[in-house]
């Protein structure tokens, strides 16, 4: 026996759909618990709230209303063939400054932050996970101990991902924002040369560290870098 809309009927006495109407209620109380608590939770102040939120993928942004925004996820590949990723968006109302457009919730796709104090061409390794702070779809950071420059204070490190950025071939270039900063330089009032970002590809990036004629004594403790992308 399955849901019955047409239960209660018309007419009908509740004698004769009784079995039916226990149905309807188990069968509804059973499908609101998929992203609720359900009504007969054993935790009675978790009942009818939220655990999660199910969200079907959408093929087309919804339209935008006068006094309210909309939430809703979307299969990339509508808009960007090479991302088939479903992401949560943001739907301004028409009397909002972002009329008519969609800002992706999430727009960050890689984030992480790092100790950066890699300044020896022995240091050729990767940085165990007690020097990366924290750290979003990072799989390892590897520092090229050949890049390591005495004179100019120069180091590279590569980034992997875990997950690539779109559905090229791993490795394929690919076409993002980097945003990269420092954290706590030694002494505070001098300040790194140069933070860069070079060989974007859709599963790893490498970070540059360019100090020029600052003592290699002088070196960033924290390197801090984002990844967005649709």
């Amino acid at each position: 026996m399955t849901f019955d809309p047409t239960v209660p009927s018309s007419g009908s006495k509740i004698n004769a759909q009784f079995m039916q109407l226990r149905q309807n209620f188990a069968t509804s109380n059973s499908l609101y618990g998929l992203d609720h608590y359900s009504w007969n939770d054993f935790t009675v102040s978790n009942r009818g709230l939220h655990r999660l939120v199910t969200l079907i993928g959408q093929v087309i942004a919804p339209s935008q209303l006068a006094t309210a925004g909309r939430i809703y996820t979307q299969n990339n590949v509508a808009t960007i063939p090479a991302v088939t990723r479903i992401d949560p968006y943001y739907k301004f109302d028409n009397g909002s400054l972002g009329i008519g457009l969609s800002a992706p919730v999430i727009p960050f796709k890689v984030f992480a932050a790092f100790d950066a104090n890699q300044n020896t061409s022995t240091s050729s390794a990767v940085i165990p996970g007690s020097q990366i702070y924290q750290s979003f779809n990072v799989n390892s950071i590897s520092y090229i101990d050949s890049s390591f420059s005495p004179s100019l204070n120069l180091r590279t490190f590569t980034v992997s991902f875990i997950n690539n950025l779109d559905n090229q071939v791993a490795g394929s270039s690919a076409n993002y924002i980097a945003l990269v900063s420092q954290s706590t330089p030694s002494p505070a009032s001098i300040v790194p040369s140069i933070f860069y970002s070079q060989n974007h590809k859709n599963n790893s990036i490498q970070i540059v560290i360019f100090q020029g004629l600052i003592p290699s004594s002088v070196i960033i403790s924290q390197v801090s870098f984002g990844i967005i992308t649709l």
